[in-house]
């Protein structure tokens, strides 16, 4: 007990007069720890936020919803709905409205609310004659919408929905429309379907209707109509129903007999939300978690960096304890427990750090799960960090403590800098092996799969491993080039040269973080980019018409003949079916899934998961049931054949299919022959004659409206009673005739007017979504790299003081001895930057996401973060060691 109360003494009094070697430990520890706890607190806030207030989030305890999909069986009770405009094909009717009011009595429900949601097909909307906006259409009872919180209404500040829309001619906006427009309160719009202007009685925040569930709330504006008098002068019913329970009753009984009245309706409560947002919100959890565990492994690197330095500093002062008889047992005893207390306070500096952090990182989340995140703290998180702070401390500084306690007392006698004993290779293999099964239990634990988790731990690395190696190597190679003369450059290629172990472990944290940022940031733009130069061009226009019916088509396409501002249009006919039989099989499902095994066993071999199964088959079942046939009505030549013939119009009956995955697995080849079932009455075989290759731009993205393309058919291949199906209209019009084309075409009911330039907005908006926690994790990582860099600069004056007072003493100014540094470190963060952002480039360029059009590639991206990377670098280097090229040498020489 003596000897442990030394040792704490003995501990206590190195941390407190090594104070600045204690701090870079700390600040190592503590940026890690931080983003761990920060990550997981915001994971836990994303979890409570979907998981509570599910009555919020739902609009009720019950909603009941007609479905949107074309099955016969979701259309089998006739008497629910009604097919009745152009707008809103389906609906409930007022039979189906009344069954579902008198089963609401019967079974105690307090209360419902009718309601119109247009999720599926926004409207558009004009200001003026020549404007026009794709918005969401929202029918809701103000009494009683919604049943739980309150709408939040921006202008006039303070007011309800009961009171804004208590006028049948009231329509109220969300802000993004109100911006788009350049509309306020007391303004009018219009929309197709009403004749008469709405008066805008209020703008209320664009998060009202944001749901994870509905993804185009996320990106379209929305429009609010108070019921009665909006389904009146539309001549519609409600498509949803909301109910409100008593606190006491049992939702799961009420949903499970309103299934059994109700089969074909699509039935949601908070318990379902609850089970789906509850999966959501793990996933969630466990990504940013394990995710947040890279910055403290980064930050391990600067631990294993400083307990080496550490070690050699005191090598003369353990070799004096070993010469008093303290054993090598001891003195790892004495760095395990400077190691815990590194550990757990700099855990705790973190803690404090995370939570702070968190304050930043709320809006993030926010924009992600489309909720409102409150700020809590979670007692798991603070213990998380603490423990993985402690735990990693300990493993990163364990290879170096085994080389204190292997001084020698003889040491002692050394003149000069006391030669630290390498570890075996055997042993270090060892110890790196233990490390890393311990870090792979930490990640099982997160994953929920030890295994899985120690497998991964072994596999990065040794990833890792390799890479450390070659950039050691490649720090080997720059030492050897050669220096034009300069002296600075030659000192600086030599240190880099001869501590390339520890530069090339800070020149590896350094690329990590680059390249996720890189990753991110560039995919992201080279998306954007793609979209911008292929959009106009695949869809034929700068405009897009969508007409929700065959009617509605027909009426679109005199109105286009009759707009001289359009220079062009072009239209496809297209047919839908579905595959009653493949050569003569007429068992498709069984078919379908014998083959989904035979694909996923190929691909991915016999142990295959059922995840990848089920999405092969759906996409199968997709192909079958959702058959696509594009009129053919141009010479075929042009088209890339693949195998067989293109001449269709030579051979009645005849198809050229496209080679898509399914084709391919299904192994359709030209002389199979397809039934094609277009409806109850028509049905039709049909002839394979040719396989051609999908449309491209010559990369990966296609931009398809309306469903992707099967076959190309002549008319003689098409039943001579069957419909087409309604399909987009692409129109090219001068720049200035975009805006009023758009709002002549968006006054027809049923047609969705959109521009191809929408397309970029959309997709950001999109992309903003997916990419802000890869975004914030890998800024997170690139600071901990710059706390590496840091900390290594720190730790590299320290160990040369002697070097720079001797070239002090010999004539280098301050400035020279400075600009030494920057260069030295100034190298590893263009190297750092040039090799990670080279990588994501790399990465960007195998996805073909650039093809044959090389501006696709943001240059001003690429360059800006190699920029970054040695900004950051000499920053950090800058910080770190100004005082130390200040330093008399007189004072260095002295003590050194």
């Amino acid at each position: 007990m003596n000897k442990f109360s030394f040792f704490l003494r003995y501990t206590a009094a190195q941390l407190t007069r090594n104070r600045r070697r204690t701090l870079f430990v700390l600040f190592c520890i503590a940026a890690g720890v931080a983003a761990v706890v920060s990550l997981r607190t915001l994971g836990l806030m994303i979890g409570d936020a979907l998981t509570g207030n599910l009555q919020i989030a739902n609009r009720g305890d019950i909603v009941l919803r007609v479905p949107t999909g074309n099955n016969e069986t979701e259309l089998a009770d006739e008497t629910l709905f009604q097919e009745s405009n152009v707008l809103f094909p389906r609906t409930f009717s007022d039979q189906g409205i009344a069954r579902v009011q008198s089963w609401a009595a019967q079974n105690g429900v307090e209360e419902i609310s009718l309601a119109l949601r247009a999720n599926q097909r926004p409207i558009t909307v004009s200001a003026t004659d020549n404007t026009g906006e794709a918005a969401l259409l929202f029918l809701v009872e103000p009494d009683k919408y919604p049943f739980y919180d309150q709408i939040d209404i921006l202008q006039p500040s303070g007011a309800r929905l009961t009171q804004r829309l208590a006028d049948p001619d009231s329509v109220i906006i969300s802000e993004s429309l109100a911006e788009k427009l350049n509309l306020g309160v007391g303004d009018t719009l219009r929309f197709p379907g009403v004749s008469d202007r709405l008066r805008v009685t209020a703008i209320v925040n664009n998060d009202s209707e944001s749901s994870l569930q509905d993804l185009n709330t996320l990106f379209f504006p929305f429009f609010y109509l108070p019921y009665a008098p909006g389904a009146a002068a539309l001549g519609i019913n409600a498509n949803v129903i909301y109910m409100r329970t008593s606190p006491e009753a049992d939702i799961d009984a009420l949903q499970r007999s309103l299934r059994q009245a109700f089969p074909t309706l699509d039935i949601v409560s908070t318990a379902d939300l609850e089970a789906q947002n509850s999966r959501v919100s793990e996933q969630i959890n466990r990504l940013i978690t394990t995710l947040g565990l890279v910055s403290l492994l980064i930050g391990g690197i600067g631990i294993t960096n400083t307990m080496n330095v550490v070690v050699q500093r005191r090598a003369g002062e353990l070799a004096v304890l070993k010469t008093l008889g303290v054993s090598g047992g001891q003195i790892t005893l004495l760095f395990l427990i400077e190691s815990l207390l590194l550990g757990v306070v700099g855990s705790l500096l973190g803690i404090l750090s995370g939570l702070c952090l968190v304050f930043f990182l709320r809006g993030l989340g926010e924009r992600v799960v489309a909720q409102t995140l409150t700020f809590a703290i979670y007692p798991q998180a603070l213990l998380m960090g603490l423990a993985l702070g402690v735990v990693v401390t300990l493993v990163f500084g364990f290879l170096p403590i085994i080389s204190a306690s292997r001084i020698r007392p003889n040491a002692v006698l050394s003149a000069h800098e006391t030669i630290v004993p390498h570890v075996g290779r055997g042993l270090t293999l060892l110890v790196i092996a233990g490390m890393t099964f311990i870090i792979g239990l930490i990640i099982g634990v997160i994953l929920d799969d030890p295994l899985q988790g120690v497998l991964i731990a072994y596999a990065t690395m040794a990833v890792l491993g390799v890479l450390t190696w070659l950039l050691g190597g490649l720090l080997w190679l720059l030492g050897r080039l050669p220096a034009f003369g300069s002296i600075q450059l030659k000192l600086a290629q030599r240190f880099l040269s001869t501590q390339r172990g520890r530069m090339a472990s800070t020149l590896l944290a350094m690329i990590i973080g680059v390249f996720s940022l890189s990753l991110i940031l560039l995919m992201t733009q080279a998306v954007i980019n793609a979209i911008e130069g292929i959009a106009e061009e695949q869809l034929g226009g700068n405009i897009l018409a969508l007409p929700n019916s065959l009617a509605v088509s027909e009426e679109l396409a005199q109105t286009i003949n009759t707009l001289p501002q359009i220079e062009a249009w072009q239209h496809e006919t297209i047919y839908t079916a579905h595959l009653a039989a493949i050569n003569d099989n007429q068992d498709v499902a069984d078919l379908l899934a014998t083959v989904a095994d035979q694909a996923v066993a190929a691909e991915v071999g016999t142990g295959a998961d059922e995840q990848a199964r089920a999405e092969t088959l759906s996409q199968l079942t997709q192909f079958a049931q959702g058959f696509s046939i594009t009129l053919l009505t141009e010479d075929p030549q042009s088209l890339d054949l693949i195998s067989g013939d293109v001449d269709v119009f030579a051979q009645p009956d005849s198809v050229l299919l496209y080679n898509s995955e399914a084709v391919q697995w299904l192994d359709l080849q030209p002389g199979d022959t397809l039934t094609l079932q277009f409806d109850a009455q028509h049905s039709q075989t049909v002839t394979v004659r040719g396989i051609v290759a999908l449309p491209s731009n010559g990369g990966i993205i296609q931009i398809r409206i309306g469903g992707a393309q099967a076959a190309l058919a002549p008319a003689s291949a098409i039943p001579a009673a069957v419909q087409p199906a309604p399909s987009p209209f692409a129109l090219t019009v001068a720049q200035p005739e975009i805006a009023p084309t758009v709002a002549q075409l968006g006054n027809i009911p049923g047609v969705f007017v959109l521009q191809t330039s929408q397309f970029n907005a959309f997709l950001s908006r999109l992309l903003e979504q997916l990419t802000a926690l890869p975004l914030l994790i890998a800024v997170l990582a690139l600071f901990s790299s710059s706390v590496i860099i840091a900390n290594t600069v720190s730790l590299a004056t320290q160990e040369r003081r002697r070097q720079i007072g001797i070239m002090k003493a010999l004539g280098l100014s301050t400035r020279q001895v400075l600009m030494l540094l920057l260069l030295e470190n100034g190298l590893i963060g263009l190297l750092g930057g040039v090799l990670g952002t080279g990588a994501g480039v790399v990465l960007v360029l195998l996805t073909d996401l650039v093809a044959d059009n090389a501006g696709i590639l943001p240059l001003p991206t690429v360059l800006g973060l190699i920029l970054l990377s040695l900004v950051l670098a000499l920053t950090a280097t800058l910080i770190t060691a100004y005082g130390a090229a200040r330093t008399s040498p007189l004072v260095v020489l002295r003590y050194e």
